[in-house]
């Protein structure tokens, strides 16, 4: 498409996200600063996900615009604007099951898979277009049919949704300052920003610099910790290296990449078959 088009879709659904933020609740100001929260966090993770294959998780720095700009500290007594903003902030930029944020993954990998098949983008973008209009419609009604039926706190992105403890959690006063970090925030940010900086310029200016500033981001985050990223992207290292050593790119490429495809392949057939067992276990249990 276009320049043009594409500049008047992406203000049109800016538009409609504002509106929709309002009648939430929020006011202009913080309507605003919503979706530009979920455009620079989820256009970030993005690069991460494109260069790494994994994601910075974590709500923990969704509230930061706010903390920077609106509410250093939670209004007392607290209202319904501050409740709301800082629910959606944080939640919505968590994980990729999070208010249908991983459509973004999806996007851009639907792109990648298109170039990489020789099929028309044009078709992609039409796809994408009817599922945007017809996977909320069902997954909203399939959700709620499916919580009057058996509870929605049975479910575990039900119990999240459904329950009230999220909403306490994210705008407690307590809870606020301390996310993404205690006072003063600012100076951290432009730390980190700072960082990242150095290490992007370092590993482009030299070939013998072995720090890039992904592996420094995702290395440090707080899911890093929880899955244990460093474990597999370490063995993955000695892997390539060895390989790379003994038999130079050409062995890399014949049974490197390959075996790694292969790997992957085999562990998505597997959550497939299991994802599909526990699913069926849930109605008919066996």
């Amino acid at each position: 498409m276009s320049y043009r088009l594409a500049y008047a879709l992406f203000t049109v659904w800016f538009v409609l996200l504002v509106v929709f933020f309002m009648f939430a609740g929020l006011g202009l100001a913080a309507a605003v600063l919503m979706p530009i929260t979920y455009f620079v966090i989820w256009m970030a993770n993005t690069r991460l996900y494109g260069l790494a294959g994994v994601q910075a998780q974590g709500g923990n720095h969704g509230n930061v615009f706010y903390r920077l700009l609106m509410w250093p500290t939670a209004p007392n007594p607290v209202t319904q604007e501050f409740v709301m903003s800082s629910y959606f902030s944080t939640r919505g930029i968590d994980g990729t099951e999070c208010m249908g944020s991983g459509v973004i993954f999806s996007s851009f990998a639907s792109y990648k898979m298109a170039n990489l098949t020789g099929v028309n983008s044009k078709g992609i973008f039409k796809v994408m277009m009817i599922a945007v209009l017809i996977a909320p419609l069902v997954t909203i009604v399939t959700f709620l049919w499916l919580s009057y039926i058996y509870g929605g706190m049975k479910f575990y992105v039900g119990s999240v949704v459904v329950g009230s403890s999220q909403f306490f959690g994210y705008s407690s006063p307590d809870s606020w300052i301390s996310k993404p970090g205690m006072e003063p925030v600012l100076p951290y940010v432009l730390l980190g920003i700072a960082i990242v900086a150095v290490l992007s310029i370092l590993h482009a200016r030299f070939i013998w610099f072995p720090f890039e500033p992904i592996g420094f981001i995702i290395g440090t985050s707080w899911i890093s910790v929880l899955w244990g990223y460093w474990g597999p992207f370490f063995l993955a290292w000695i892997l390539k290296t060895i390989t790379m050593r003994l038999g130079g790119s050409k062995a890399y490429e014949r049974y490197g990449v390959p075996i790694a495809a292969g790997f992957v392949l085999g562990y998505m057939v597997t959550v497939l078959i299991g994802g599909s067992m526990g699913m069926l276990r849930f109605f008919v249990p066996y």
